[in-house]
């Protein structure tokens, strides 16, 4: 989604949720995002009605499921972040997306991906 190969998930949905780990050459860690923009009006609705997730996330996750902020976590990701605006990773992930393409190309010619399928059926 970074670099314009996924759609925009929020024409589906409220909450997104990530990993960091591999998508963002980053720390390991989670990332969640929600709409703060006013609600659509719908019939029955009250007007200017805006999403309210943020306290109810935040408070989910602080103190319930994480102790608390890991400052240096938190920096390493704020870098990671940005290095995903650059043009770099861009050609970073394009370049990804061949390797793989190749390597899927090669294994197949090899006949090694035929045999797992195979396996799967004995399950």
């Amino acid at each position: 989604m970074m670099v314009q190969k996924a759609n925009n998930p929020f024409e589906y949905c409220d909450i997104v949720t990530t990993t960091t780990l591999k998508r963002l050459r980053g720390p390991k860690a989670g990332m969640i995002f929600y709409r703060k923009e006013p609600k659509p009006v719908k019939k029955g609705h009250t007007e200017n009605a805006v999403y309210d997730f943020e306290d109810k996330i935040n408070f989910a996750m602080f103190p319930s499921f994480q102790g608390g902020p890991h400052n240096h976590h938190i920096k390493a990701l704020t870098v990671a972040l940005k290095q995903a605006m650059s043009l770099g990773f861009k050609a970073y992930t394009k370049q990804v997306t061949v390797n793989a393409t190749l390597l899927s190309t090669k294994m197949l010619s090899l006949v090694i991906a035929t045999h797992w399928p195979q396996r799967c059926s004995d399950w």
